[in-house]
């Protein structure tokens, strides 16, 4: 009984974080509500890290966070997820196809 719970939370996880990779990537392809841009920066949107190699690629700024609970807030995990993902999942253009690799992606590393 126990490890079913454990297991049917183990996909809670996962889920949530299809979907914030999913809003992630509308906010990388310019498909979401301005309020999401807003709340997430680009690393190359920074003064200080412009002329760095990471402002190439395609990741966002995690804010710093003093607790556990700040972490919770898209600003921070919508950046944190997204930035986990390989380069190449991050730079597809396609919904459907950035979906599908998603998934193959994190199958492989659940099971």
């Amino acid at each position: 009984m126990h490890q079913h719970l454990s297991l049917h939370l183990f996909t809670v996880v996962y889920h949530v974080q299809y979907k914030l990779f999913v809003l992630m990537d509308e906010i990388a392809n310019k498909e979401a509500p301005i309020y999401l841009w807003e709340l997430v920066h680009h690393v190359n949107e920074s003064v200080t890290r412009s002329n760095l190699r990471s402002s190439d690629s395609n990741t966002y700024i995690k804010p710093c966070t003093r607790t556990k609970f700040a972490e919770r807030a898209f600003s921070f995990a919508g950046p944190a997820v997204w930035n986990a993902l390989p380069a190449e999942l991050r730079s597809l253009k396609s919904k459907d196809t950035f979906k599908r690799h998603f998934k193959t992606h994190y199958f492989k590393l659940a099971f």
